[in-house]
């Protein structure tokens, strides 16, 4: 019953290409406020190991770490907080 402000991740990270049909938000909570994410899909819950990224990618960006994939892929990691702080108003 409330609105909740959210980011397009595509557009926060220059992301091209077609659009999903359906695109979704996953809701998180940072200092006591929800925030959305407009994502491409969900793929699941996973239990991960993060791996630090390099020194060259510890301030300036949004990401905390990586991580490996069942499949061998790798998946970076947002850290939603540094996102929303970047950001003094949010996307929408």
């Amino acid at each position: 019953g409330t609105l909740v402000p959210y980011f397009e991740l595509r557009e926060r990270f220059g992301i091209r290409g077609k659009r999903p049909d359906i695109e979704q938000i996953v809701i998180a909570r940072v200092r006591g406020q929800r925030i959305g994410l407009v994502v491409d899909s969900v793929i699941g819950e996973h239990k991960t190991v993060i791996k630090p990224l390099g020194k060259i990618y510890r301030n300036g960006t949004e990401c905390s770490g990586a991580t490996v994939l069942g499949d061998g892929s790798i998946a970076l990691i947002i850290d939603v907080g540094r996102l929303a702080g970047r950001n003094t108003e949010y996307a929408h």
